[in-house]
């Protein structure tokens, strides 16, 4: 486009609900790093879920179309841009648009969707009019038919219905269920509220459509033709059908990426099934997620890929995945009512189905004229509206006036109630003397009340003084409960104990056994707890007693049959009894070096005859190939006149598959001594570090975790009331542990120094288990039976390194142990790092002797081909110098391959002495008295060199390579120019 932004693009193709919802997660996550784009072909956002109510009642329809004018106001000012186009092509790195204009992108999400039957126009003001053209059509119509029994068809049949119940509705569906991507209890409550409503439908016939696709809004009424050849009469069409993906724009990227449906093809990260193109990605409708097509699934994956974007971004890979959730709808069936349907995880299962019964849209409604052929129904009074009937209330004021009463003289009245007046004066007398009598009898009860109350003063410091000492006594209730909790054991911990077999069960067992027991011998000044502290003893023995059959029995497989799986045994057996053997080693630790020493020596028997038999059958192997060692000069092998890629890939860790046991039995089987080298030291390296590891993890001393109680009880006075000082807490003094420090210290000098300590010889402990179980390993790496004769040591790297093995094979071992260095520095495995360091030590005194015999055979051969006064010159051919040219950039080559760094100075440094050797041995070969034919010699042999040396790119990359090939080619030219010389001078 025409802007240019600084940080890269992120471009969002399409408008929609989906793509609108990823560009408000991704853009304030990434604006500070990259520009979000989106590119949307209309102009207005199209609210699709009211589009059925717009073309069914007269609603505003431009309610449905909204501005993008403050889409993304949420998002950091400047890290959003809105494009109103159409995408034409998708490329690698960029977007190409129907304009011709471009928008280069680091990351692209598609979020297209899927369309109906193509509109017209793009612009709000023709959708509108389009809009009102079908709300009166709609209105006029006295018979209407929609086609398709999707969500669109059904929601707009019933909307139709409601409001205009006179109407005739049809609805016609291809299939035989309505809405066939939910459970079929979905079709049965539709057809149910279809047939309440007075819908007419029509299952399992497809309409033939017109041409265009569209029925006409305009003109006399026509007849709707089914496939069985039956008209459905209608006044107005409405066609919901034709989903149809927008994928075409991707199709320029890579056409695969579109199964037969049209979807784009993703993955569950929802990057496009191509792995050239992982930067792609593509969500909501358009994507084969298999999810069902709406929102919220859109939701879900715009979430999905905004995560494994932002991963991207930060160099990590796209691991986050998306799990398709049962498809589910909230959609309405008349203007106040909708249901909420959620399809089950299994066809066995009932679906969740919620009905409601209401509509944000009714006091819409209830706002604009409705075009019905019934009257619209009046409202209710409010309930505070009083209404009078007119015959209660007076016509005229004479009327009024004649209603008046005028009151009675006083004197008749009063003559009138005398009667009444009389009986009341009695009764006033009589209740006068109830009175007095009332007063003595209160005064007696008050009397009485004034003992009572004294009474009822003592009582009360009775009770004060019952609560103060029951106050007293729940103070130390809970602490009580809690001793006798701690120090006790239940009946069913001690039943597990005694009478069941170990297992499972036991692990939770005893750390509960092991918390209790603990608390009892921290106890002892506490009388209970000296009590139960033998039963407690006695639990303790037959725990350890059975916990020791338990692991030696464990320990048998390993030491009697070598086929046992060995870490199966350690990570899914061994490691889940790690809280008996921490037990044991914390209340029996006789038994638990007991268990210690039989593991040592099941699991040293079994690497000792597993690697006893691997290293005999890589011995008879290696017994099948043997290599004379021969120099640069005598060398007749056929390796050595050709780089060979495949022995050199063994002297990395990713290289080829490793040798098997069982391929010895093959006696035609032949493999290159890298190869077995590799495949023993690869074994090693896997069994020794996985050993390591379980070592450091099963036999570290945990501290076993207590349970801490804030209360009086546990203080020193309250259980001997002659101590002074405080108890340490049981994971402290009591397991060899310091006291609990103040939040907030810092550890001292001294502090940090007995760690280290403790550190380093907890480390020393696990490298003697582990060379006590491995010692075999490493005398049967360095020794094979077979080959025991041919050295006085009998070691089988000695076995490989005399005789002196060719000077690439020899490299490439060493390239291998560095790789397996590496590797066993990362597992974290020390001794076998050191055991891996001493092998490659061993080995370069050998690299350096055997180049050594390669310059000093070309020596002699260069200083063979001059003459002296005493001796008789050897006769050099170009055959025999040729060959050694070809040997010699074979050699350089491997080293090459083989060496990553750039300077490596015991590499480099003798081939540069190789060089210097061959340089003499060309120049003194091409010695003759004619300078002509010795510049063309020469250059021809230089040449021949520097075409060796220039095969394969990846090779002229290395630095060295580059200042070899100079070299050469400087001598080269130089003989050229010694040619050129001499014809011109021959010229004149």
């Amino acid at each position: 486009m025409a802007t240019v932004q600084t940080k890269p693009n992120i471009v969002v193709l399409g408008g929609s609900y989906v793509g609108m919802r990823f560009v408000d997660t991704i853009a304030p996550e990434v604006f500070q790093t990259h520009h979000t784009v989106l590119l949307e072909k209309n102009s207005h956002f199209h609210h699709l879920f009211a589009f059925p109510r717009f073309a069914a009642i007269p609603l505003p329809s431009n309610r449905a179309l909204i501005p993008y004018t403050n889409a993304f106001h949420a998002a950091p000012p400047g890290s959003t841009s809105i494009v109103h186009g159409t995408a034409a092509q998708i490329l690698p790195d960029k977007v190409v648009l129907q304009t011709g204009e471009t928008i280069p992108y680091e990351y692209l999400v598609m979020a297209t969707g899927t369309g109906y039957m193509p509109l017209s126009s793009r612009s709000k003001v023709d959708l509108v009019a389009i809009g009102k053209a079908l709300q009166t059509r709609v209105g006029e119509a006295q018979r209407v038919v929609v086609v398709g029994g999707g969500a669109y068809g059904v929601q707009l049949a019933f909307d139709a219905k409601e409001y205009y119940p006179a109407k005739s509705v049809t609805l016609i569906h291809s299939r035989d269920q309505l809405l066939n991507r939910f459970h079929p209890e979905l079709h049965n409550i539709m057809m149910k509220k279809l047939e309440e409503a007075g819908v007419e439908v029509i299952l399992g016939q497809r309409v033939k459509l017109p041409e265009g696709g569209h029925f006409p809004l305009a003109g006399p009424s026509y007849n709707v033709e089914l496939a069985d050849g039956r008209l459905i009469p209608a006044d107005v069409a409405i066609s919901c059908i034709g989903a149809i993906p927008l994928s075409t724009p991707i199709q320029s990227l890579s056409p695969a990426l579109i199964d037969a449906s049209g979807f784009v093809r993703v993955k569950k990260t929802l990057q496009v099934e191509d792995d050239s193109h992982s930067n792609v990605f593509a969500i909501g409708d358009v994507a084969a997620t298999g999810a069902n097509k709406n929102a919220r699934s859109g939701a879900a994956q715009a979430q999905v890929v905004a995560n494994n974007i932002k991963k991207m971004i930060q160099g990590e890979s796209a691991t986050e995945e998306y799990t398709p959730s049962p498809p589910a709808i909230h959609m309405s069936t008349g203007l106040w009512s909708w249901i909420l349907f959620c399809n089950p995880n299994s066809l066995n299962e009932k679906p969740f189905v919620e009905f409601q019964d209401k509509s944000g849209l009714k006091d819409a409604l209830d706002e604009i004229p409705r075009d019905r052929e019934t009257p619209r129904p009046e409202l209710d009074l409010p309930h505070n509206t009083l209404v009078f009937p007119p015959s209660l209330l007076p016509t005229t004021m004479s009327e009024f006036s004649e209603q008046t009463l005028v009151p009675p003289e006083p004197n008749s009245f009063y003559r009138s109630r005398a009667k009444e007046y009389v009986e009341l004066h009695d009764q006033v007398e009589t209740s006068v003397t109830l009175l007095d009598s009332l007063e003595n009898f209160l005064s007696t009860f008050q009397k009485d009340l004034s003992a009572v109350s004294g009474q009822i003063s003592d009582l009360q410091d009775r009770s004060k003084d019952i609560e103060y000492r029951l106050k007293s006594r729940r103070k130390i209730e809970k602490p009580l409960s809690n001793l006798i909790t701690d120090i006790t054991v239940p009946p069913y911990l001690a039943t597990l104990i005694l009478d069941s077999d170990v297992g499972e069960s036991w692990i939770l067992g005893i750390e509960e056994f092991e918390r209790r027991l603990d608390t009892a011998k921290g106890r002892s000044r506490v009388k209970a707890a000296r009590d139960v502290g033998e039963v407690s003893e006695g639990l303790r023995i037959v725990a350890a007693t059975k916990l020791r059959a338990f692991f030696l029995a464990l320990f048998q497989p390993i030491r009697s049959n070598v086929t046992t799986n060995m870490q199966v045994m350690q990570t899914s057996v061994l490691i889940k009894y790690k809280p008996l053997y921490a037990f044991l080693q914390r209340q029996a630790p006789g038994v638990a070096q007991e268990v210690h020493r039989s593991y040592v020596g099941a699991a040293r028997v079994y690497y000792e005859t597993g690697f006893r038999r691997y290293a005999r059958s890589l011995g008879w192997i290696k017994a099948r190939t043997v290599e004379k060692p021969e120099t640069i000069v005598t060398s007749e092998r056929a390796q050595d006149q050709a780089l060979d890629p495949e022995r050199l890939a063994y002297g990395k860790l990713e290289g080829p598959p490793v040798t098997l046991a069982y391929m010895a039995d093959d006696k035609a089987h032949k493999e290159p001594v890298e190869a077995l080298v590799r495949s023993l030291l690869l074994v090693f390296m896997d069994n020794a570090t996985a050993e390591y590891s379980f070592v450091t993890s099963f036999f570290r001393v945990d501290a076993v975790v207590q349970q801490e109680h804030d209360n009086a009880l546990f203080s020193p006075g309250l259980l001997s009331p002659g101590g002074g000082e405080r108890r340490m807490s049981v994971a402290g003094s009591e397991h060899g542990g310091a006291r609990r420090a103040r939040a907030g210290s810092v550890m001292s000098a001294s502090g940090m120094q007995s760690l280290a300590a403790a550190v380093k010889e907890e480390q020393a402990t696990f490298d003697a288990t582990w060379k006590q179980i491995m010692d075999p390993v490493l005398e049967y790496i360095q020794a094979s039976p077979c080959d025991s004769l041919l050295l006085a040591d009998g070691t089988f790297i000695a076995t490989v390194l005399d005789p002196v093995p060719p000077v690439i094979p020899l490299l490439t071992f060493i390239r291998l142990t560095e790789d397996i260095m590496t590797e066993v520095q990362k597992r974290a495995c020390p001794p076998a790092e050191s055991f891996v360091f001493t092998l490659r030590l061993k080995m370069w005194p050998v690299f350096q002797k055997a180049m050594t015999e390669h310059v000093d055979a070309l020596k002699k051969l260069a200083e063979g081909a001059t003459t002296g006064y005493f001796s008789r010159a050897v006769a050099t051919t170009d055959a025999v110098v040729a060959n050694i040219c070809r040997r010699y950039v074979v050699m350089f080559n491997s080293f090459v391959t083989l060496t990553e760094q750039a300077e490596e100075t015991m590499i480099f440094s003798n081939l540069l002495r190789l060089r210097q050797e061959l340089t003499k041995l060309i120049a003194r070969h091409t010695e003759t008295s004619d300078p002509v034919a010795k510049a063309m010699a020469q250059s021809t042999i230089y040449e021949s060199l520097l075409q060796g040396l220039s095969r394969g790119t990846h090779l002229t990359a290395h630095p060295k390579a580059q200042q070899e090939i100079a070299f050469w080619a400087n001598l080269e030219e130089e003989a050229r120019r010694k040619i050129a010389a001499r014809s011109q001078l021959g010229r004149r």
